[in-house]
């Protein structure tokens, strides 16, 4: 009995390696080393670290080494990324056409789980982005824009400023 229970457990193992539901060909593990502000994260891919710019999306800046001041709901934006995804967080990172933009970061959406929520997506429904759409990278342009609309017409997060 211990035998076969021992040889159902190998079988296990390797079926779940060979059919691991989190490793896709479509998505790039990664762990949160740095969040930089509302658009713009660090990662580690494989003992690697890349800065990630998220796709479609611009949140307002905030002060730094090249920001002079905080755009309107920038601190806002910056603080709730952080908060979503805390140092050491796996994130699920997906392409579309380009890999990196002209500053060298690589251009991704990010995902909490695989096929599950997308980060760039939040953002949007919560008022703390708004659509940027940069060719080729279009994706998920139009489903983007649907959300920023409700956002707006909800006076969700930054939009809540043009209700008052």
């Amino acid at each position: 009995m211990k035998k076969i229970i021992i040889l159902l457990i190998v079988i296990l193992y390797f079926l779940i390696v060979i059919f691991n539901p989190f490793q896709s060909s479509d998505y790039t593990i990664s762990t949160i080393k740095k969040v930089f502000d509302g658009d713009t994260i660090y990662v580690n891919i494989e003992n690697k670290n890349y800065v990630v710019r998220l796709i479609g999306i611009n949140t307002p800046e905030v002060k730094g080494k090249y920001i002079k001041k905080n755009e309107y709901f920038g601190p806002e934006a910056s603080k709730f990324l952080k908060d979503l995804l805390p140092i050491g967080t796996i994130v699920y990172l997906e392409n579309d056409v380009d890999d990196k933009d002209k500053y060298n970061r690589l251009l991704r959406y990010v995902y909490l789980k695989p096929d599950g929520e997308m980060v760039n997506e939040i953002l949007l429904e919560k008022g703390y982005a708004e659509v940027m759409t940069i060719g080729p990278n279009t994706k998920y342009s139009n489903k983007f824009r649907e959300i920023e609309k409700k956002a707006k017409k909800n006076n969700i997060g930054k939009w809540k400023r043009y209700s008052d």
